[in-house]
């Protein structure tokens, strides 16, 4: 018998594995590192309109020192708001739609997040969750709270979150993983808190 040869057949064959092992390491955490990259950018447009939206809700632009007159606020509920953005009535709408599938990922928990202005969507984005909260400065208590009417609403809380399109990982209890991203954020705009 080559023992000799025995051994170095196993001694390969576990060489081969382990680089095999290595090649599916790495192949996953590439994967993973883009599918982050593309969320993180996907993230930081959602944010980027959001903010500049939410910072101008009743932007009053034929006088910037006296306060709105009218409601802010036509609609609004935790997946939706829609609020005036100067006296002209102009309006900005954004609303998540949970029955609206995404048919370009596999992702099924995928759902549109619209954006509207005087009527028309400017733009959507995939999203699997959206939730606005509309917080007032209780003075009684000295700190900002929840409210019911969100016509009082002097502070907004948003927060989204998105998964990557494809699955990262596919098991056979939980099914499949997607790349989450999350993006949270407390607007407290000048325009409808005058006096400063």
């Amino acid at each position: 018998m080559h023992y000799s040869l025995i051994t170095t057949f196993l001694i390969g064959g576990l060489m081969l594995l382990s680089l095999l092992a290595f090649n599916i390491s790495l192949s996953t955490t590439t994967q993973e590192t883009t599918l982050s990259a593309i969320n993180q950018f996907s993230s930081d447009d959602i944010a980027q309109v959001l903010s500049n939206d939410f910072k101008r809700i009743g932007f009053n632009d034929d006088n910037e020192d006296q306060t709105f007159e009218e409601p802010v606020l036509a609609t609004s509920d935790d997946t939706e708001i829609e609020f005036t953005i100067n006296t002209t009535g102009s309006t900005i709408r954004w609303y998540a739609d949970s029955t609206s599938s995404v048919p370009s990922t596999t992702n099924p928990d995928d759902f549109y997040l619209y954006r509207e202005e005087d009527g028309t969507i400017t733009s959507y984005f995939p999203v699997v969750f959206f939730e606005i909260k509309y917080l007032f400065y209780d003075n009684a208590s000295r700190q900002w709270i929840e409210t019911p009417d969100p016509e009082n609403a002097k502070r907004f809380e948003v927060e989204f979150m998105l998964e990557s399109g494809e699955s990262i990982r596919q098991k056979e209890i939980t099914g499949a993983e997607y790349h989450r991203t999350a993006w949270k954020r407390t607007f407290t705009p000048h325009n409808i808190n005058k006096p400063w």
